[in-house]
Formats: structure tokens, sequence, C-alpha cells
């Protein structure tokens, strides 16, 4: 027999565990499969779990045509709601899915000549819970992220879609804030666009500086300990020069956006040599008080 696909109105119900399908195949190889598979235009209405149980059992799966002229989906319906005990949110979740099915009609779908499908009204209806539940659990499908839960019976509907409900919120205010953020150095001044990218880069130069400090650590101990393996070398020399290289590869770190050029027209700028920043050292020592005035000025408003 060719592989079988799943008709849609059976992906209405989700699969069974793994280890339920394990057991599943274990009971068939042992007992034989009891019921047979259901075929609705060369798809499987009814039986995927045991049909997928049978392909890990070895077992060829017996199968029967479901009827021309009944209501297939009727048909899903009873012989799942029979056989499954299901809570209140996941008969919602199940009448999200056939109320939807009209919406992004899939290849699948069309091959399958479904007729049109239950408002949100009618599928609650024929599950046996509100509409305002069933549009809990579109919004719930519509997420992705909490349907397994809900399928499971691990949540509620309703507490799933408030966390969605939260979850588009926040996801909101956080680009919200990001169209508005102000990116400011260390004085409280903005930061240009033109140099944003640049700055970002401090990340960098900590990392230099931790590799700096490292081997000057590594150099002091060696020396404290006397270690002989550096005898050749000149310990307190090379522990002079780290902390001079340390020192140097500070005035790298991004401090505050440069107050002569404010940023811009940077590669004619003596100060911040073109970068539009300059660090910690340069801006406490060498630019003018006034110009931290005005600067200081300018962050306030």
């Amino acid at each position: 027999m060719d592989k079988l696909t799943d008709h849609p109105l059976a992906e209405l119900f989700p699969l069974m565990p793994e280890q339920d399908l394990k057991d599943l195949a274990n009971d068939i190889q042992t007992s034989g499969l009891k019921a047979p598979i259901t075929i609705h235009e060369g798809m499987i209405l009814d039986g995927r779990n045991r049909y997928r149980a049978c392909a890990v059992a070895g077992v060829e799966p017996r199968t029967r045509q479901f009827p021309q002229g009944e209501d297939a989906l009727a048909f899903v319906l009873s012989v799942n709601l029979h056989r499954r005990h299901l809570t209140e949110s996941q008969r919602a979740m199940v009448a999200a899915k056939i109320a939807r099915l009209p919406r992004g009609r899939t290849e699948k779908i069309k091959e399958a000549n479904l007729p049109i499908c239950p408002t949100i009204a009618e599928a609650a209806q024929r599950l046996a819970v509100s509409p305002r539940l069933v549009r809990q659990a579109r919004a719930v499908l519509a997420s992705g992220t909490e349907t397994k839960a809900v399928e499971k019976g691990a949540k509620t509907v309703n507490a799933a879609a408030k966390e969605v409900k939260a979850a588009k919120a926040a996801k909101a205010a956080r680009a919200t804030k990001t169209a508005n953020e102000v990116h400011r150095d260390a004085t409280g001044y903005a930061i240009p666009e033109e140099i944003l990218a640049l700055w970002q880069r401090k990340p960098e130069v900590d990392q230099l500086l931790k590799l700096v400090s490292q081997a000057r650590v590594a150099a002091k101990s060696a020396h404290e300990q006397d270690d002989i393996l550096f005898a050749p070398s000149n310990l307190n020399s090379v522990i002079g020069k780290l902390n001079e290289a340390y020192s140097i590869l500070s005035n790298s770190v991004p401090f505050a956006v440069c107050p002569t050029c404010q940023g811009y027209g940077r590669t004619q700028c003596l100060s911040c040599k073109g970068r539009g920043i300059v660090g910690k050292f340069f801006y406490d020592t060498c630019v003018p008080a006034e110009l931290k005035a005005v600067r200081n000025s300018a962050c306030v408003q």
C-alpha cells in the first residue's frame, strides 16, 4: 500500500504522544489492529495514530472507505469526542481550527473538497463551548506558542490567551521603547546615529583590556614566585609595559561624544582622532571647562 497522508479534518485533533504511540504499537503487535483505518478521498480521515502504530509494529493496516455523501466533519467529531475525554479548553481548540479552515485554504483542503466550514458560533455549538472561548482559542492558535500546552490539557485556553495577550503587549512595548530610545554617552549626551555603531563596539575594547589585565596578573604572579621559567625575562619591565599598554588602550574605551565636533565632521577633528568619541581621561583632563558647561547644558535640555 502507498503511504497515506492525513485528511485535513483528521488534523483537527492532535497526534498522541510518542510513548503512547509505542504502547499502541506494542498492543497492535500483540493483539492485532482492532479498528480499521477510515479513508476518505485517498487520505486518512480517522485512525492516523493507529496507522502510524501499525508502521512501528510492522503490521499491514486494514482500511475502509468512508461512505460517499455522508458528513465527514460530523464523523470525525463524533468518533474523536467519544474516544477522547477532552476538556472544555481542548474542545475550544478543535472548534477554533474548524472555524478558521476556510481562511487561507491550502491545496490539501481544496483537493479534499471540504464543505464551507462553520462560523465561530456554529463551531462553538458543535463542540459545546462558548463562542468567546473559541475566539480565545483562535488567538492561541495564531500565536503558535501555547497551542500544545492547551491541547495536552496542561493549560486552559483562558490562561493561554492571557499569556498570549501579555506577550503581545510586552513585544509592542519593547518595539515602541526601541523606536523611541535615545542612546546616551556617560555624560548623558545623546549619541549621534552616525557614530552609534562605533560606540557599540565598546565590548571589543573591554575584551582586549581584559586580556592585557590577565597577562599582567600572570606576570606579577610569576615575579612574586620568582618562577625560574621566566628567568631570562625582566618581569618588572614586562609588568611596566603591560601597565602602559592597559593605560593606552583605556583611552579607546568610549566615554563621551566628542565635545569639539559633537560627533560630526570627525575626520577633521584633532580631539577625537576622527572617531567622534573621546575616552574618560581625555574628557576629564583635556576638555575645557566651558565646553563641559555647554555639554552639561545640552544634557539637561
